[in-house]
């Protein structure tokens, strides 16, 4: 069924994987920042031992700079997803709602597949969303 011209199902599926991927963005943009980071205090220390032109140092730390607004972002990113999640989370009283039900998710490292609904409950829930809707 569709609700407001997104596929149920798909909403389903979108928001916890915006979640997680939103969250594999960040660390490596960690792991980036770190790097230039650790690069950055190289290149100074070779800059202190006359072993490099001082320009370099400026390269270095503007790339750490791109690295940290680019962790930045990514944190931002995490956030959004996370209060999508948490949106999705909560039922139509303003309760959370419970969690998923962990029989549906993956035993070890395989890919995440859902279980569909059924076409009785997609239509149940599509009616009642009708019902409710504001006219």
């Amino acid at each position: 069924g569709r609700v407001g011209g997104t596929n149920v199902i798909d909403v389903e599926i979108e928001i916890p994987q915006a979640a997680v991927g939103a969250v594999a963005r960040l660390r490596v943009r960690e792991s980036l920042l770190q790097l230039s980071e650790d690069r950055a205090r190289f290149i100074r220390r070779e800059i202190e031992e006359k072993q490099r032109a001082a320009i370099d140092g400026l390269e270095a730390d503007a790339e750490f700079a791109l690295r940290r607004a680019d962790r930045t972002k990514a944190l931002r990113e995490v956030e959004k997803a996370a209060f999508k999640l948490q949106k999705y989370l909560w039922d139509d009283q303003s309760r959370p709602a419970p969690p998923p039900d962990s029989a549906r998710a993956p035993a070890d490292d395989t890919p995440f597949a859902p279980t569909l609904p059924d076409a009785d409950a997609v239509s149940a829930a599509w009616a009642r969303a009708q019902e409710r809707r504001p006219r």
